[in-house]
């Protein structure tokens, strides 16, 4: 047991040892004198200048604050008094509309007048309806003329010729005349035979 128990006593007590050792005590720790201040007076001018200077750039900045504030409040007034002066002119306008529109259904003439400008738009109404509608026959479909050759005829009746882009359906006659042409010069053959 004795064998066991001295290592580790002695263990202990080295590594105590060292460690009360390490450990600083208030005899042995200097005090820390603070570092001496060199004053430059370079370095002190250039410091009272930027000082100086951010202290005008500051003030200026207020200054032009305050013009620009100025400014917007005064054109904020400007805009304020025009709506409350075309609102004033608005209001008067409709006051006078007010104002004739009662005038008119208490007088007789107004009346009358307004009754010839109604009877008026109605005629020209009228007449508008008549010019522009189309007489009966305009809305049938149109008859095929049949002396008149197959390629000349409505869209609606030939719906099998195909329609040129340049609208234009001389190629579609001019291959109809050349069948007829081989036609005809197939029955002289046939009628020699």
């Amino acid at each position: 047991m004795k064998r066991f128990l001295l290592p580790t006593v002695m263990t202990l007590a080295i590594s105590g040892s060292y460690v009360f050792a390490d450990e600083p005590t208030q005899e042995t720790v200097a005090p820390i004198a603070p570092p001496a201040q060199v004053v430059n007076p370079e370095i002190e001018k250039y410091m009272a200048a930027m000082e100086k200077r951010i202290a005008e750039q500051q003030a200026a900045m207020e200054k032009r604050m305050a013009e620009q504030k100025a400014i917007i409040e005064k054109k904020m007034e400007q805009q304020q008094k025009k709506y409350y002066e075309m609102m004033e002119k608005r209001n008067a306008k409709i006051q006078e509309m007010q104002k004739r529109i009662e005038q008119s259904r208490t007088s007789k003439k107004s009346f009358e007048d307004y009754q010839k400008m109604m009877d008026k738009t109605q005629k020209m109404h009228e007449k508008m309806r008549k010019e522009n509608t189309p007489p009966a026959w305009a809305n049938r479909p149109p008859v095929p003329n049949w002396n008149v050759p197959y390629a000349q005829q409505p869209r609606a009746y030939r719906p099998n010729v195909p329609i040129s882009r340049d609208n234009n359906h001389a190629n579609v006659g001019q291959s109809l005349k050349n069948i007829e042409k081989l036609l005809q010069e197939v029955i002289t053959i046939l009628q020699k035979k």
